[in-house]
């Protein structure tokens, strides 16, 4: 499969506290008491002196600088979180010309082998399950485009028995993907910002024998992929299915991609 632009094809089938001990407080009596003389009169400290021609200042009262100006509110940045409307965060401008670095260029592979999180939309299928998680997956980075030649699902035995459950006995499914369109974002020695638009098929396979695909369905992946090696890349994910147009839901994946030599079919 090859992908313009860039992008890595991940597929999806369609699942201290701790205490803060405290010692007892001590006065200031425990650490340095003050012993005075019965005939001298105590003395005040030095903070605690009021000037000539001023007047005393209670414990309620604030200090007012003059010339000071208010400080200004602060400006807290807002956390973004996935709703139907916008299931991955804002996408940035695409970029016109892009140029994968030498760094990158050459065939990938790696294995999420789960998510790490799974958020289902409200808008999601209310019949719908999942039974998969992104499988193994090879990628190559060429000099402006990716290509994504393998790309797994991984369905768990307990996931193969529970979507066998539901049909009955009669049918179980598998899903298989590939790319149709990427963008890319920003590229950096060392790292690279891709978007990948792509199709899972879901394939049924009636009386565990006769397999249709029945349903087709888009997917994008958001992907931020990191060299922390000659060899060696990090890819951090977010990934939404759409049934019929509606999110389905929203779930982050990650893994090391180790390199492997060129990759063809």
């Amino acid at each position: 499969m090859k992908s313009k632009g860039g992008g890595i094809a991940v597929l999806l089938a369609a699942a201290y506290a701790f205490v803060l001990a405290a010692g007892a407080p001590v006065s200031a009596q425990e650490v340095a008491p003050i012993v005075q003389s019965q005939q001298a009169e105590p003395t005040l400290p030095s903070s605690a002196v009021t000037p000539t021609g001023q007047t005393p200042m209670s414990g309620d009262q604030s200090v007012v600088i003059p010339g000071a100006q208010p400080s200004p509110a602060m400006d807290v940045p807002q956390v973004w979180h996935a709703t139907i409307e916008q299931p991955l965060p804002p996408a940035p401008p695409v970029m016109p010309d892009p140029v994968i670095p030498a760094s990158f260029v050459g065939c990938w592979k790696g294995n999420p082998g789960d998510w790490d999180e799974r958020t289902r939309l409200p808008s999601a299928n209310p019949l719908g399950y999942n039974i998969g998680a992104p499988g193994e997956i090879i990628f190559c980075y060429r000099n402006n485009t990716i290509e994504v030649p393998r790309a797994k699902v991984y369905i768990s035995p307990a996931k193969r028995i529970l979507d066998l459950a539901l049909n009955l006995g009669l049918n179980y499914n598998t899903a298989s993907a590939h790319s149709i369109s990427a963008d890319l974002y920003s590229i950096s020695p060392t790292t690279i910002h891709s978007r990948t638009r792509l199709t899972v098929v879901i394939r049924g396979h009636i009386f565990l024998l006769f397999p249709i695909d029945y349903l087709s369905e888009p997917i994008i992946d958001d992907e931020t992929a990191t060299l922390v090696g000659s060899d060696v890349v990090r890819v951090e994910g977010r990934q939404v299915l759409f049934l019929q147009g509606a999110p389905q839901y929203s779930a982050t994946w990650h893994a090391n991609f180790s390199r492997i030599s060129d990759y063809s079919n």
